[in-house]
């Protein structure tokens, strides 16, 4: 079984490029907003790490990890966020908010692959129980 990769961006376009980038090796699945993947992960549906813009209307990346650390089932998911934000002050605000890791806008497949693995391989994932 593939491992479950959240994306949350309110642009399509970056979904697309990470299903072509990853989808062969994970099972993308892609929402709009933070409240939209939040609605879900509720629901039961866990992913194996998430990736999550920081900008975006509704609830943006910092709610979602807001909202994850808060709750028992959730908080374990790793959560990297993806932006086209200032690197070197959003990294470390991101890193402080509880984010795993923090990937540049633009980024290439094998940044992004290489990064996800490190998260996915090397540390504890969440538990389903």
């Amino acid at each position: 079984m593939r491992p479950k990769v959240f994306v949350i961006d309110d642009q399509p376009e970056i979904s697309t490029v990470i299903k072509m980038y990853l989808g062969h090796s994970y099972e993308i699945n892609y929402y709009k907003s933070g409240r939209q993947a939040l609605e879900e992960l509720t629901k039961g549906n866990l992913p194996d790490i998430i990736l999550s813009d920081i900008k975006m209307p509704e609830y943006d990346g910092y709610d979602v990890l807001k909202n994850l650390k808060v709750a028992k089932k959730l908080c374990n998911i790793p959560v990297m966020m993806i932006s086209n934000l200032e690197a070197s002050k959003e990294r470390l605000n991101c890193i402080d908010a509880g984010a795993c890791d923090y990937i540049e806008k633009p980024f290439t497949s094998r940044e992004l692959k290489t990064k996800i693995d490190a998260h996915l391989f090397t540390t504890c994932t969440h538990s389903t129980s």
